[in-house]
């Protein structure tokens, strides 16, 4: 919200703050310097020229090192687009040449995620984060949005082309005494850095990866009445790799089938939400529905081949509905639906 000029006056003894200067502070929390120019973005919001970016040449070793140590990263992440790091982070500076990095200081551990797949829709939903609102601010020609939190920060970046990069910072635990925002605002430094110094480093892709698939493009109608009784239109995906078909995109209980490139879940003993179905055109596949939400959704996931980046992981298509009519018709629809699209999907 912009201040007038009577607000911006002050109480003596309070000098008001200089114009950008917000900006600024939170710019100088950064352990890398972003460079200056102008910055496009990533390719814009189509598969074919961003199917093949490396998240992680967004934020390399060499950036990573001026922030701290690595260490296993823990969570959940399932996205194709994402970079996942863990990081020790440097008390100051950190070592310098020469010195043992075993040594030096710490602050405590951060989990970092940075998605490079997501795709500008609106700024009522480029505003909004997983814990609600974000805060809106330009820097130079990029639109940044912003969450602090005591032990998380969001920093969401849409660039003129439409594409979007999300950095999400989460300390690892209480014990951790890293300000998550500096380790946010390093990320997004090293984001620009790279996309001001020349074209982002490509993954290599086998011939038959997903990723190489616009997976929307291989849902017949047959399949989205399969899963929803009727035909309603395909609409934008929050990222360059899924769809939506559903008459109310922005009512999230309305009926809809998602389906998506991910990577897989595996069921465990005793896990009450992912758990092992048949397998659907010979591929081995399982279900997942949260215990919340109304309608709940249910997503089936078939496994298609190896994931490099992630050793362990699969590239998998998921289809996800949502249904009026409860989970268990819901897992019901999802698998009729995954039945008819995964002959289209390319060979194992």
């Amino acid at each position: 919200m912009a201040l007038s000029a009577g607000c911006a006056a002050s109480v003596t003894g309070e000098p008001a703050p200089a114009p950008g200067a917000e900006e600024q502070a939170k710019k100088n929390k950064s352990r890398i310097d972003a460079g200056s120019g102008p910055v496009t973005g990533l390719g814009g919001t189509e598969l074919a020229a961003r199917k093949d970016l490396d998240p992680c040449a967004l934020f390399p070793k060499d950036s990573q090192d001026k922030l701290g140590r690595p260490v296993k990263y823990v969570g959940g992440a399932s996205k194709v687009d994402l970079c996942v790091v863990g990081l020790e982070v440097w008390e100051g500076e950190g070592p310098k040449e020469g010195e043992d990095e075993k040594t030096a200081p710490t602050l405590g551990v951060v989990d970092i995620e940075l998605d490079a797949g997501m795709v500008f829709q609106s700024e009522e939903r480029a505003g909004m984060g997983s814990r609600g609102k974000l805060t809106k601010e330009t820097r130079d020609d990029v639109e940044v949005y912003s969450a602090e939190e005591p032990r998380i920060c969001t920093r969401r970046l849409v660039f003129k082309d439409k594409s979007m990069v999300n950095v999400q910072v989460t300390t690892r635990n209480n014990d951790t005494r890293a300000e998550p925002c500096e380790s946010a605002e390093t990320v997004v430094s090293s984001v620009l850095k790279v996309l001001r110094s020349g074209p982002v480093a490509r993954r290599t892709l086998p011939a038959n990866s997903l990723l190489n698939v616009d997976v929307c493009g291989l849902v017949p109608a047959e399949a989205v009445t399969a899963a929803l009784g009727s035909t309603p239109p395909r609409q934008p995906g929050t990222s360059i790799r899924n769809c939506m078909f559903t008459n109310n995109p922005n009512d999230i209980r309305a009926d809809a089938l998602i389906v998506d490139v991910v990577t897989d879940l595996v069921a465990r003993p005793g896990d009450p939400m992912v758990k092992e179905i048949p397998p659907i055109g010979g591929r081995p596949a399982t279900t997942t529905q949260l215990p919340f939400g109304t309608p709940a959704p249910c997503t089936v996931e078939v496994t298609h081949i190896p994931f490099d980046p992630v050793p362990g992981k699969k590239e998998t298509l998921g289809v996800v509905v949502v249904s009026s009519a409860g989970r268990e018709a819901a897992c019901q629809k999802a698998r009729a639906a995954a039945e008819v699209i995964v002959p289209k999907l390319p060979a194992m």
